[in-house]
């Protein structure tokens, strides 16, 4: 089992719902993310076909027009990516379990932001260097995670407990800075 640390935002302000999609345009999609090297975060699901239609990417570093040809200009799919460029983050992609439709949607993880995926024991470790109680879930505001991370005892606890390999990235992902949003570190 693993623990995966990431940024999200809890900004709900957005009226942007969430919008259906063709097979052909997720086809489309995933054709011009490998082609640009898009990261995409495959959700965590039972099986293959499902991580195929359920993933995050980020997309805020394209054109609009480019992005929106993809989607064949439809209106409600260019309000979502625009939307998700406006509010800096990534794109989701999921099947509707009570519809079974495939829907484009913004997500909550803000883009730019790099998944830190760590067994459980060095998340653990991860966690109580940070002086924080070790769960499987959890979140920290931002400001909270960064504030921790600038403290020397805390940096002096990771290289004690052999996890200081680990600060690199967890300096990065402290310091994504999200427009008009409160960020957070969030672990499951």
């Amino acid at each position: 089992m693993s623990i995966t640390f990431r940024v999200t935002s809890d900004d709900d302000r957005t009226t942007i719902d969430p919008t259906p999609i063709t097979i052909r345009q997720l086809v489309a999609f995933r054709i011009f993310a490998r082609a640009n090297n898009i990261l995409i975060d495959d959700v965590p699901e039972n099986d293959h076909i499902t991580r195929t239609l359920s993933f995050e990417a980020s997309i805020c570093g394209f054109a609009l027009a480019v992005l929106s040809r993809i989607f064949e200009f439809a209106e409600a799919m260019i309000a979502v990516i625009d939307e998700a460029q406006f509010r800096q983050r990534q794109l989701r992609f999921y099947k509707d379990d009570r519809t079974g439709e495939l829907m484009l949607a913004l997500s909550d993880t803000i883009d730019g932001s790099v998944d830190l995926d760590l067994a459980n024991g060095n998340a653990c470790a991860v966690l109580e260097a940070l002086d924080t109680k070790p769960n499987s879930t959890g979140i920290m505001p931002i400001a909270d995670f960064r504030e921790r991370l600038a403290d020397p005892r805390v940096r002096a606890r990771f290289e004690a407990a052999e996890i200081g390999h680990y600060l690199p990235r967890l300096d990065r992902l402290a310091a994504i800075a999200a427009y008009e949003q409160e960020p957070r570190l969030v672990w499951a």
